[in-house]
């Protein structure tokens, strides 16, 4: 417990809520919190849960994006945060499978527009899937604009994912999917734009670098950070120690700031929240 309360300080140190005049600053966390129906001791979600939502509750983010969400996980997480709105569904119907939600501080931002689509050869018909992959994946999407302060009316539009764990081909293609997407929404409105999920995929991956990287859509937040912490794999299967290197990522378009990112690697005992770790990044977004 005491190793939580000393990460909760840190974190409220990294990542100081005001808000300049110039930019919008904002904290952004992705957060694979691990399909919550393991009855194995110490990965039940019953036990989980409290450690998930604590460790929500202390960073205080702006904006979140959830992976391996169940229905009854996405509800009670947003129960148990109501400063947050939620948007997402279920990968196979409106409630059955992921939903990748994506919460938001409804004191900050106003929802402007959402949806989501599938990463497969038809991204618009409903549960589809493709190259190889078993079952469904998504990307839940939404702009926001900000309600009240001097970046009243700034509008951000953010991407929350998660990519098959088998297969290096459906990776890359649901990274080609993906690029293609935010591509095609820049050069309609060329609002900036935040993407994070679970990759399943590290940064020398083909996934990884249809997003990242010259003539990509995108940058990775802890590339651009000069403030870095535990700059290290995300997944640890509830052992603790990374086993591959990080594969949960928040990445941004040009001209978005980065000021910090951190890795919270907070647990009490043998009780991890998830087998990822949560990914924050500290972020500035300007005109």
């Amino acid at each position: 417990m005491i190793r939580f309360a000393a990460a909760v300080i840190v974190l409220a140190t990294l990542f100081p809520r005001p808000v300049s005049a110039e930019d919008l600053d904002i904290t952004v966390v992705t957060f694979n919190v691990c399909v919550g129906i393991d009855p194995t001791p110490g990965r039940r979600w019953s036990q989980r849960r409290p450690l998930v939502v604590r460790i929500l509750s202390e960073a205080r983010p702006d904006i979140v994006g959830l992976q391996e969400d169940f229905f009854f996980q996405a509800s009670e997480i947003g129960e148990a945060l109501p400063g947050y709105e939620r948007v997402g569904r279920g990968a196979f119907t409106e409630h059955l499978g992921e939903f990748n939600s994506i919460l938001y501080r409804k004191d900050l931002f106003r929802r402007i527009d959402w949806g989501v689509f599938w990463l497969s050869e038809t991204p618009e018909k409903e549960a589809s899937f493709a190259w190889g992959h078993p079952y469904p994946r998504t990307v839940v999407w939404c702009v926001l604009s900000v309600v009240d302060g001097a970046r009243k009316g700034t509008r951000l539009r953010v991407y929350n994912t998660h990519f098959p764990h088998r297969g290096d081909e459906p990776r890359r293609r649901s990274g080609e999917t993906l690029a293609a997407r935010i591509a095609a929404d820049r050069a309609a409105d060329a609002l900036p734009a935040i993407a994070m999920g679970d990759l399943n995929a590290g940064v020398e991956s083909p996934a990884y670098q249809a997003l990242v990287g010259d003539g990509k859509p995108l940058l990775d937040a802890f590339n651009l950070a000069a403030d870095k912490a535990n700059d290290h794999g995300t997944y640890h299967g509830y052992k603790g120690s990374p086993l591959w290197s990080r594969i949960d990522h928040i990445l941004v378009t040009p001209g978005v700031r980065v000021e910090r990112t951190r890795i919270v690697e907070d647990h009490e005992g043998d009780i991890y929240p998830s087998d990822h770790y949560p990914v924050l990044a500290r972020l500035a977004i300007g005109e």
